[in-house]
């Protein structure tokens, strides 16, 4: 990762999607999303935003998926981030909110959180009488 995000930015995201193939074979899911949030640094760097964006909101689906408290803290912080250099005020005081939520330990609505990121949710099932996502 490391020598991916100090090198060109070209070959750095080629190197990152070689590793993401192989983290993909294995069904990897932690090391995609981190490789995802790696590789959304070398997007921001470069100035493509829209990139960056796609590649933690990818990250923040696997880290929901799998119910990663911690791991999609740290995308949330990402995105959050990013929306404040992009001066996306409403987008980063949605994300400010979720993060709150999760520092605090509070009960999180996963399906919730992914509604707020308007994708398609894939991650754990959920009982027809409950909108909440049991705690890992």
């Amino acid at each position: 990762n490391q020598m991916a995000l100090q090198g060109n930015g070209r070959e750095g995201i080629a190197l990152f999607e070689q590793a993401l193939n192989l983290l993909r074979e294995r069904a990897e899911r932690p090391g995609i999303a981190a490789l995802l949030e790696d590789q959304a640094v070398i997007y921001s760097q470069q100035g493509d935003y829209k990139s960056s964006e796609d590649r933690l909101h990818r990250s923040l689906l696997i880290r929901i998926w799998m119910l990663d408290r911690p791991g999609t803290q740290k995308s949330l912080h990402q995105l959050q981030q990013l929306y404040q250099s992009r001066g996306e005020e409403e987008q980063s005081e949605s994300i400010r909110q979720w993060l709150t939520t999760i520092e605090r330990r509070d009960k999180v609505d996963w399906i919730g959180l992914k509604q707020m990121l308007q994708v398609p949710f894939y991650g754990a099932v959920v009982e027809e009488s409950s909108s909440r996502i049991p705690e890992k």
